[in-house]
């Protein structure tokens, strides 16, 4: 769902990419996006893009209005795959949850207008996800719901987006199925 609420995205089996109105339910457009499946989707804050991470690690910038195709990137970043994408309130940096070639998990910021790294995230495991910016695009969160390591599952855990480094994990007694920043 796009900021305001005038767009949403949806994505299914048949590999269509639906664009709806949310608020009358209109379908407004289709594309088909051909290969690798869509893991994650945001739309920029002017909803005139939509962005979609896909599990072969390459990233597709759509125009909203035309359905077209105005950027790609080739993948190489993440070899292993995409996991999910999540954009700064203000649009200007894009959070990859993404598998490097080794496969080790890799958190990134990239910036949106040049396509260019910014900075990675450090001490991210596994298991972490649901990857959300605060309202001040200072602080990057995510959640670890189960632990395949000696981290604690069920922990919120807060970064500093500026630096990459670890703030602080905040432990939940219970699974977290979502959480508000």
């Amino acid at each position: 769902l796009s900021e305001s609420g005038q767009l949403a995205a949806s994505y299914g089996r048949d590999q269509t990419l639906r664009l709806w109105n949310p608020i009358g339910g209109r379908e407004l457009r289709q594309m088909v996006v051909p290969g690798a499946a869509l893991t994650g989707m945001c739309f920029d804050p002017a909803e005139q893009v939509l962005m979609g991470g896909r599990v072969d690690g390459r990233i597709t910038f759509w125009n909203t209005s035309t359905g077209s195709e105005v950027m790609k990137n080739n993948g190489a970043s993440y070899p292993g795959g995409l996991n999910g994408i999540s954009l700064t309130p203000g649009g200007g940096t894009l959070l990859i949850d993404g598998l490097d070639s080794k496969p080790r998990k890799q958190v990134q910021q990239w910036n949106v207008t040049d396509g260019k790294y910014k900075i990675g995230l450090l001490g991210v495991i596994d298991e972490m996800d649901a990857w959300k910016f605060s309202p001040d695009a200072k602080r990057v969160f995510g959640i670890n719901r189960r632990s395949l390591t000696s981290v604690p599952s069920n922990t919120l855990t807060a970064w500093n987006a500026s630096n990459g480094a670890l703030i602080k994990t905040y432990p939940q007694s219970g699974i977290i199925s979502d959480y508000v920043v």
